[in-house]
């Protein structure tokens, strides 16, 4: 059987086929959970429960931000560096894309493969394709041009590395030369382009709002417990948002998500969601399927629960079928 237009949930084990479309060069993949412990950590175990999450949540508490800086550079130089050759030539990515130009895509992922791609294809643009509305500057060049609605939405349930929160604003009174800091009623969000300008280069950086902002900072951490990061305002909204999506549909697929029980709280409430709508699906796609959908059946009933045991290259080759 082949699917029409469902919504998808994408996680790390989505990107993972890039490496076999740009080469085997492990440094210019987007990395896995299994690989962070190299790339953040220089190889050390955690002294915890063993797992990276722990080992994150330590570095955080001890005010260590090297390791998320070092993650989010990875994410923004495969962003940078991948997206242009996956542009240039028919791969899995595209044909996926192409395929189901009529979804939209929830992602636990903090990197913008799928934003640069949909953008490239002209059905994704920043200002309202995050799934909220968020503030945009155009490059000198574009200063009249006015960027298309968005056909596709990718809502970042754990936020994404381009887009700055502003919750204060400077203001200055007639007859008081001091500035004077105010809090907003409503933050505003503003995308950030400068890491891969080249990638979007009709959009310039909002000068002054997040230029020191910490990786962390605009994404929840991958630490055991993310229920604090889920306050951040933009996570929140988006979270929102991706729960008014689930509520009109009746199937999800999710590619390369574990649901992992560290991430509990942040797939619950999508999943509750989906339990109140007329005969509930959800496909996962994932080598290990099998045993995800047993473990999420006993506490998810209402939803049935499709696994297909293939990687995301496979499922595409295999012409999408479930």
């Amino acid at each position: 059987m082949t699917v029409g237009s469902p919504l998808f949930i994408l996680g790390a084990g989505f990107g993972n086929d890039v490496k076999a479309i740009v080469g085997d060069d492990s440094h210019r993949g987007y990395p896995l959970v299994s690989e962070l412990g190299d790339i953040c950590f220089d190889g050390k175990q955690p002294q915890k429960d063993g797992s990276i999450e722990a080992q994150f949540q330590e570095a955080l508490e001890s005010g260590n931000n090297q390791p998320m800086k070092l993650l989010s550079d990875r994410l923004m130089e495969c962003d940078y560096l991948l997206a242009s050759e996956l542009q240039q030539r028919e791969n899995c990515y595209l044909d996926f894309l192409k395929k189901f130009s009529g979804s939209s895509f929830l992602t636990f992922n903090y990197d913008s493969l799928v934003e640069i791609l949909l953008h490239g294809l002209e059905r994704w643009f920043p200002a309202d394709g995050f799934g909220v509305p968020v503030k945009v500057n155009y490059a000198w060049f574009k200063k009249d041009w006015v960027a298309p609605s968005s056909k596709q939405l990718v809502v970042h349930l754990h936020g994404t590395l381009y887009v700055s929160t502003q919750e204060t604003n400077v203001v200055r009174y007639p007859g008081n030369t001091d500035a004077m800091v105010e809090l907003l009623d409503c933050p505003l969000f503003h995308f950030d382009p400068d890491s891969m300008q080249h990638r979007f280069p009709n959009f310039a950086q909002s000068s002054g709002f997040g230029d020191d902002d910490l990786p962390h900072e605009r994404v929840i951490a991958p630490i055991p417990d993310k229920a604090s990061g889920r306050t951040q305002e933009f996570i929140k909204l988006v979270n929102q948002r991706a729960e008014q999506l689930i509520a009109k549909t009746e199937l999800v697929i999710a590619i390369g998500y574990g649901f992992n029980e560290h991430d509990r709280s942040s797939y619950d409430r999508l999943i509750r969601t989906l339990n109140h709508v007329a005969n509930p699906k959800m496909v996962v796609i994932a080598p290990d399927s099998q045993d995800i959908c047993q473990r999420l059946r006993k506490n998810y009933t209402e939803v049935v629960w499709i696994p297909v045991t293939k990687t995301f290259r496979e499922w595409v080759d295999d012409g999408f079928k479930y």
